[in-house]
């Protein structure tokens, strides 16, 4: 009795067929404009939309017109540090310098949102990252966020 069960089973099975690989790589049109998270009516064609919401998007903690170079000279030990990986941002720009209308990687000490395991920072200070996560990694110390 089993065995004609499969039978039947794979009878049916070919009868009917199976998606074919060009079917099975395509992604309905409709998925596109309606789905989890599209607005009624699907997405304006005039523009892309952000999907970084409000947790997600940057935040500026030290905005200086001078550049890099007016904070001086890279701190060694936490430049080493975060070529080591123990001295880092959490989430790679998540907060950010700008310094002389370009972005750069920063963390306050003490926050989340800097890695430090061995407390090197100090607290309410803004480290600002050139390189993070390269053998290049460099960390200047910016000052208080929001100075300048």
């Amino acid at each position: 009795m089993r065995l004609r069960s499969l039978a039947l089973a794979l009878a049916l099975l070919a009868l009917t067929g199976t998606p074919g690989r060009a079917q099975l790589a395509t992604t309905d049109p409709s998925h596109y404009s309606q789905g989890v998270g599209a607005p009624a009516g699907g997405f304006p064609e005039s523009g892309l939309r952000d999907f970084r919401g409000p947790k997600y998007q940057r935040r500026v903690v030290l905005k200086r017109r001078a550049g890099l170079q007016q904070l001086g000279q890279p701190d060694p030990r936490l430049s080493r540090a975060c070529r080591e990986g123990r001295f880092r941002q959490v989430v790679d720009r998540r907060t950010v310098a700008l310094l002389d209308d370009r972005t750069y990687g920063a963390a306050i000490g003490g926050s989340a949102g800097l890695h430090d395991p061995r407390g090197q920072a100090q607290v309410g200070l803004v480290y600002v990252f050139v390189g993070q996560g390269t053998t290049n990694c460099r960390v200047y110390v910016g000052g208080t966020p929001n100075a300048g």
